[in-house]
This record gives structure tokens, C-alpha cells and sequence, in this order.
């Protein structure tokens, strides 16, 4: 018996005696789970779990566009004085892109943390622009309090988890970077252009990633230098 390679970019088993997919041509990455026999053939050994997933994620996928096109349909044909389908909407992208999307692309939601911080912030914010807008109510709930709120939360649940495992650094130190990013330009935009809000909860925000960063400067510095290095090619 001997170890497999495996393919990242087709998702398959490659046998080990080979060092590119013969579906793709790319390098594949050694894997340390699985084994074949010494005399098999060197053809890919497809994941059917994959496949599987695959499956049940398309029918779900289809299932929430069916209830967003039933949603859609019952508002503006039965009751047209009140506009809640973008709720719905929203509310179901929302629902695909945290808890589904991740077993699409073969992902830990723990590797995903910063990323559905963004998510979610952007739903909230979207809400409060929408109701603002439409049934003119007051504005900055989602915008300047709960979305700023969010992303610290979200910064700081990164952090600790970075700090107590070394299993999903990279992921979370790379997310934590672009949260500092957002950061950075959402304190700028609010003192420009939204003067008459609270600060306090961006700024929250704001300090909590530039402490973040900092401290993964301090106690992760290789690993730091080489995730902003690989992202934007310093």
C-alpha cells in the first residue's frame, strides 16, 4: 500500500506514483488519508462522497430559487400595497451563502468565519438601506450599528481561533487581513460622509482589527508576512 496524490483543482484521487492530474495536467498535492494498492492502475479515484454533496447541494440550491420565485410571485399578485419579497431574498441568499455554499466548495465553516461576517453585514446593511429607502424609516440600525458590530465580532472570534489552533490559520489570517481592509475604508467613508451618526461602533470595529493584526504580527509573524505577501504581491 502507498499514499495517494490529490488533485485540487478536479477534487479527485490521484494514484501515487503520479505528480500531475492526468484530467487536468496540474500538480497534485500529496494526500495523507488515503491508500490504494502498490499495483493499481494510475487512473483518478473519484471522491462519490463529492458527488454526492454535489447532488443534494444542487437540489437545494433549487429549492430556495423556487421559494424566492414563489415569494416573488404571491407579494406583487396578492399583496402589492407591502413589498417583503426582498426579505426573503435576502434572507435565503443569506441562508445559501453561510451554511451551504461552504460544502460546495469543500470548506470548513470555521475557515470561514470572516467571510460570513461579510455576509451577514451586508444583509443587515442592505435591509436597513431598503427600508430606509421604501417605507422611509429611520435610517442607520443595520448600517452604522449592527454591521460595524458584526464584523468586530467576527474579528475577534477569528483571532482567538487562529491563536488556538494552527489547523485554520491560514484561512482565518488571510480573512482577518481583508477585515482590517474594510476596516480601514468604512472609518474613512463614515467620517467623510456620514457625520451626523454615532462613530463609536466603526471605530469599534476599526480598533479591534488593527489589534487583531497585530497581535497575529506578534505571535504568527512568518505565517502573517507570508499570507499579505501571496494576496497582494509584496
Amino acid at each position: 500500500m502507498h499514499k495517494t496524490n490529490f488533485c485540487t483543482h478536479c477534487r479527485v484521487d490521484v494514484a501515487g506514483d503520479l505528480k500531475y492530474c492526468p484530467l487536468c495536467g496540474k500538480f497534485v498535492l500529496e494526500s495523507e488519508n488515503s491508500e490504494i494498492a502498490e499495483n493499481e492502475n494510475s487512473y483518478p479515484i473519484y471522491d462519490l462522497d463529492y458527488i454526492y454533496r454535489a447532488k443534494w447541494l444542487k437540489l437545494v440550491k433549487y429549492s430556495l430559487l423556487l421559494v424566492s420565485i414563489i415569494a416573488v410571485a404571491v407579494n406583487l399578485l396578492f399583496n402589492i400595497e407591502c413589498i417583503w419579497f426582498p426579505y426573503v431574498l435576502i434572507g435565503l441568499f443569506t441562508i445559501w451563502k453561510v451554511v451551504f455554499y461552504p460544502f460546495r466548495e469543500g470548506q470548513n465553516h470555521i475557515k470561514r468565519i470572516p467571510i460570513t461576517g461579510f455576509i451577514l453585514s451586508f444583509a443587515v446593511m442592505t435591509i436597513d438601506v431598503y427600508d430606509h429607502l421604501v417605507f422611509n424609516t429611520l435610517f442607520g440600525w443595520g448600517v452604522i450599528y449592527t454591521a460595524p458590530c458584526i464584523l468586530t465580532l467576527t474579528t475577534i472570534i477569528s483571532l482567538i481561533i487562529s491563536l488556538a489552533t494552527n489547523k485554520y490559520d491560514v484561512q482565518l489570517i488571510r480573512g482577518m487581513v481583508y477585515l482590517l481592509i474594510v476596516s480601514l475604508v468604512a472609518f474613512i467613508v463614515e467620517l467623510i460622509v456620514v457625520k451626523n451618526y454615532n462613530i463609536w461602533p466603526i471605530f469599534m470595529y476599526f480598533l479591534s482589527a488593527i489589534i487583531s493584526v497585530f497581535i497575529l504580527l506578534l505571535t504568527k509573524k512568518k505565517r502573517m508576512f507570508k499570507e499579505i505577501n501571496r494576496n497582494f504581491h509584496i
